[in-house]
């Protein structure tokens, strides 16, 4: 539980996760703070937003250590919220709203609104502030998901709100999930998208980018308490916005084993009209199955501690990409699963995976082969060794040269059956299996021969 930030404090916070950023530490390790310089409430907030909600901190000043963990509670909390999470779908934004919400309600909620999203449905800001809610609009762009733009929604909130409700795209997703988490208020997400309907809008992480660690550094788990899918905003799609989409998904199939069986339905999304295909009961299906399979891993292990590192095929390269160039991360991880399916790390894909892999990279083919690697070498290797998804502490030139990233290279179906429970042993060995460490030479000598970069 995070207590109330002061205005004061948030420049505190900044500068520790600067520091510790800066000087690489893991989220393993003991933080050093000074306490003559920076109260240890402040310097608990800082670790517990750099380590996503525990925090171990050394005093610097007195040579003690300061422990406190909140892993257990938001486990316990996480997975409490996923077994009632509720899933609703409505045609129209104003109808869901006035089924879950009295006009007395409203008064209390904080809308975190997606400002893109307003001008193309001036009508839903129309709405909310009629019936009493108070709308906040963001800029949800990268350059904005920030702990600024964070700090400056939670200081334009003036009251505690008894909930949030965030409309938008993944982008909106994480920055309103997190600031619940912060306000320690209830959450309902309304994705507008369908990728962040498949990947932000569940399981509960919440991030927000560092300018020189990268994306998604800074974050909590936090529980949302229901997701609102109204039709309106996905039959008024664009096709680009379905392709990013489909990333998530095709990852999901390969897990799972589905691929096949969702086939019709990714067949109706990549080449019918939004209008049409969202209206579809097969699509429908589709939807609702990868927000379950997803769920049925995150209840697995709400805190990614194991597990869940599953989740994560394909996106060495997507976050190494999305570093690089203007890139969605849908099609980033589409990417993704392309280069491991040509690694011969991984089993071979079913009929019909890889063709439709290469139809929804075919706009991005123009991009492809980037920059020459070997002229770029460092930067390559610094921006994989700050990827979120590694472990190990950030090394000096010479350490690069032999350090590895960890890769999921899980076979076909590998999540097809998800066990209630497993012993450790089981755990580590599961993962033993479907993981492949690779040295950074390795990796961009891989990256080179698949025609990612000269």
């Amino acid at each position: 539980m995070i207590n109330k930030i002061s205005p004061d404090a948030w420049g505190s916070i900044t500068t520790l996760l600067d520091h510790w950023f800066a000087d690489a530490h893991t989220r393993d390790s003991f933080l050093p703070f000074d306490s003559n310089l920076v109260a240890p409430e402040i310097a608990k907030i800082a670790a517990a937003l750099f380590k996503r909600g525990a925090a171990g901190l050394h005093d610097t000043a007195t040579h003690s250590n300061i422990v406190l963990s909140e892993k257990n509670q938001r486990r316990d909390e996480t997975i409490h919220a996923l077994t009632s999470l509720k899933i609703d779908t409505f045609p129209h934004f104003s109808a869901w709203t006035k089924t879950h919400f009295s006009d007395a309600e409203l008064a209390s909620v904080a809308v975190i609104l997606d400002s893109t999203l307003a001008r193309l449905h001036p009508h839903v800001e129309n709405h909310l502030t009629a019936h009493g809610a108070r709308v906040f609009l963001i800029d949800c762009t990268e350059e904005k998901k920030s702990l600024g733009s964070v700090r400056t929604l939670y200081e334009q909130i003036a009251f505690q709100p008894h909930h949030i409700i965030v409309v938008g795209g993944g982008i909106c997703c994480d920055l309103g999930g997190f600031l619940g988490g912060l306000l320690n208020c209830n959450i309902t997400l309304v994705p507008t998208t369908l990728l962040a309907l498949i990947d932000a809008g569940v399981g509960g992480k919440t991030a927000v980018n560092h300018p020189s660690a990268g994306k998604n550094q800074i974050g909590l788990f936090v529980p949302i308490h229901s997701i609102a899918i109204i039709d309106e905003f996905f039959t008024s799609l664009n096709a680009d916005l379905v392709r990013q989409g489909l990333g998530e998904i095709m990852k999901h199939a390969w897990l799972s084993g589905s691929f096949n069986a969702w086939q019709p339905a990714l067949h109706i999304l990549l080449h019918e009209p939004c209008e049409q295909a969202f209206q579809s009961s097969t699509v429908e299906q589709l939807l609702r199955a990868n927000i379950q399979f997803k769920l049925g891993v995150v209840m697995l292990d709400p805190l990614e501690e194991n597990i869940r590192v599953m989740l994560n095929f394909g996106h060495t390269l997507a976050h190494l990409l999305e570093r690089l160039m203007p890139i969605s991360h849908g099609i980033a991880v589409v990417a993704g699963l392309k280069s491991m399916l040509n690694s011969s790390l991984i089993g071979p894909a079913p009929e019909g995976f890889e063709q439709t892999l290469d139809t929804l990279l075919v706009h991005e083919k123009k991009f492809f082969p980037l920059f020459a690697a070997s002229k770029n070498e460092s930067l390559l290797k610094t921006l994989l060794l700050q990827d979120k998804k590694q472990t190990s502490k950030l090394l000096d030139s010479e350490s690069q040269k032999i350090a590895s990233i960890r890769c999921v290279t899980p076979k076909y179906a590998t999540l097809a059956q998800q066990p209630a429970a497993q012993r450790p042993d089981d755990i580590d060995n599961f993962l033993a299996k479907n993981i492949t460490q690779m040295s950074l030479s390795d990796y961009i000598s891989m990256l080179v021969r698949q025609g990612f970069f000269r």
